[in-house]
Protein backbone atom coordinates (compact mmCIF):
# COMPACT_ATOMS: atom_id res chain seq x y z
CA UNK A 1 0.00 0.00 0.00
CA UNK A 2 1.38 3.12 -1.08
CA UNK A 3 -0.59 5.41 1.39
CA UNK A 4 -2.64 7.04 -1.28
CA UNK A 5 -6.18 7.23 -0.65
CA UNK A 6 -8.70 5.85 -2.65
CA UNK A 7 -11.78 7.30 -3.62
CA UNK A 8 -14.55 5.59 -5.48
CA UNK A 9 -16.41 6.41 -8.62
CA UNK A 10 -19.65 8.07 -8.07
CA UNK A 11 -21.70 8.60 -11.64
CA UNK A 12 -24.75 10.88 -10.93
CA UNK A 13 -27.11 10.39 -14.44
CA UNK A 14 -28.60 13.89 -15.49
CA UNK A 15 -31.73 13.32 -17.58
CA UNK A 16 -32.94 17.27 -17.63
CA UNK A 17 -32.20 18.24 -21.03
CA UNK A 18 -34.10 16.12 -23.46
CA UNK A 19 -31.99 13.42 -26.12
CA UNK A 20 -28.73 13.99 -23.93
CA UNK A 21 -27.78 11.92 -21.35
CA UNK A 22 -24.95 13.25 -18.88
CA UNK A 23 -22.81 11.34 -16.57
CA UNK A 24 -21.28 13.47 -14.01
CA UNK A 25 -17.78 11.57 -12.73
CA UNK A 26 -16.84 12.40 -9.46
CA UNK A 27 -13.23 10.37 -7.57
CA UNK A 28 -10.94 7.77 -8.79
CA UNK A 29 -11.64 6.42 -12.26
CA UNK A 30 -9.23 3.13 -12.08
CA UNK A 31 -8.58 -0.43 -11.93
CA UNK A 32 -11.73 -0.98 -8.92
CA UNK A 33 -14.03 1.45 -10.05
CA UNK A 34 -13.79 1.92 -14.18
CA UNK A 35 -16.30 -1.17 -14.76
CA UNK A 36 -19.03 0.96 -13.36
CA UNK A 37 -18.35 3.98 -16.04
CA UNK A 38 -18.69 1.47 -18.96
CA UNK A 39 -21.56 -0.37 -17.36
CA UNK A 40 -23.29 3.56 -16.91
CA UNK A 41 -22.89 4.22 -20.65
CA UNK A 42 -24.34 0.93 -21.48
CA UNK A 43 -27.18 1.86 -19.23
CA UNK A 44 -27.56 4.62 -21.18
CA UNK A 45 -27.19 3.30 -24.52
CA UNK A 46 -30.24 1.02 -23.39
CA UNK A 47 -32.96 3.61 -22.92
CA UNK A 48 -35.99 3.89 -25.74
CA UNK A 49 -35.69 6.02 -27.21
CA UNK A 50 -32.26 6.46 -27.45
CA UNK A 51 -30.12 9.76 -26.52
CA UNK A 52 -28.72 11.62 -29.29
CA UNK A 53 -26.25 12.64 -27.15
CA UNK A 54 -24.49 11.43 -24.29
CA UNK A 55 -21.67 13.60 -22.70
CA UNK A 56 -19.43 12.37 -19.46
CA UNK A 57 -18.17 14.91 -17.12
CA UNK A 58 -14.74 14.04 -16.08
CA UNK A 59 -14.35 17.37 -14.10
CA UNK A 60 -14.79 15.79 -11.08
CA UNK A 61 -12.11 12.63 -11.81
CA UNK A 62 -8.88 12.76 -9.65
CA UNK A 63 -7.24 9.75 -10.67
CA UNK A 64 -7.50 7.98 -14.32
CA UNK A 65 -5.16 5.04 -14.56
CA UNK A 66 -4.93 2.88 -17.73
CA UNK A 67 -8.05 0.94 -16.72
CA UNK A 68 -10.10 4.58 -16.51
CA UNK A 69 -8.65 5.54 -20.03
CA UNK A 70 -9.86 2.48 -21.51
CA UNK A 71 -13.55 2.83 -20.24
CA UNK A 72 -13.40 6.16 -21.78
CA UNK A 73 -12.60 4.70 -25.13
CA UNK A 74 -14.46 1.75 -24.27
CA UNK A 75 -17.82 4.05 -24.13
CA UNK A 76 -16.22 6.16 -27.31
CA UNK A 77 -16.89 2.56 -29.08
CA UNK A 78 -20.13 1.66 -27.57
CA UNK A 79 -21.75 5.39 -28.42
CA UNK A 80 -19.69 5.30 -32.06
CA UNK A 81 -22.12 2.04 -32.46
CA UNK A 82 -25.45 2.98 -31.22
CA UNK A 83 -24.96 6.22 -33.26
CA UNK A 84 -25.12 8.18 -29.90
CA UNK A 85 -22.71 11.78 -29.87
CA UNK A 86 -20.36 11.58 -27.44
CA UNK A 87 -18.57 14.61 -25.79
CA UNK A 88 -16.03 14.65 -23.59
CA UNK A 89 -15.95 17.46 -20.72
CA UNK A 90 -14.63 18.70 -18.14
CA UNK A 91 -10.93 17.07 -18.80
CA UNK A 92 -8.02 18.35 -16.33
CA UNK A 93 -4.52 19.16 -17.04
CA UNK A 94 -3.63 15.33 -15.96
CA UNK A 95 -6.01 13.98 -17.77
CA UNK A 96 -5.33 15.53 -20.62
CA UNK A 97 -1.46 15.35 -20.56
CA UNK A 98 -2.41 11.44 -20.15
CA UNK A 99 -4.02 11.39 -23.09
CA UNK A 100 -1.75 13.41 -25.02
CA UNK A 101 1.10 10.78 -24.35
CA UNK A 102 -1.35 8.28 -24.87
CA UNK A 103 -2.50 9.64 -28.52
CA UNK A 104 -5.80 9.49 -27.25
CA UNK A 105 -6.36 13.04 -27.71
CA UNK A 106 -6.10 11.97 -31.59
CA UNK A 107 -8.32 9.05 -31.04
CA UNK A 108 -10.82 10.83 -29.04
CA UNK A 109 -10.40 14.27 -30.72
CA UNK A 110 -13.85 14.83 -32.10
CA UNK A 111 -15.13 13.56 -29.01
CA UNK A 112 -13.64 16.16 -26.20
CA UNK A 113 -14.75 19.45 -25.47
CA UNK A 114 -12.08 22.23 -24.21
CA UNK A 115 -12.57 24.04 -21.22
CA UNK A 116 -12.80 27.70 -22.17
CA UNK A 117 -11.07 28.55 -19.00
CA UNK A 118 -7.86 26.76 -19.81
CA UNK A 119 -7.84 27.91 -22.77
CA UNK A 120 -7.90 31.10 -21.16
CA UNK A 121 -5.14 30.39 -19.02
CA UNK A 122 -2.92 29.24 -21.63
CA UNK A 123 -3.66 32.68 -23.41
CA UNK A 124 -1.88 34.57 -20.84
Amino acid sequence: MNGAVDRPLDITVDRSRPGTVVLVLTGDCDYETAGGLRDAAEEVLRLRPAPRSLTVDLGGVGLCDSSGLSAIVSVWQLTGKAGVSLRLIGIGDRLMNVMEITGLDGVLADALVPDPEAAGRSAN
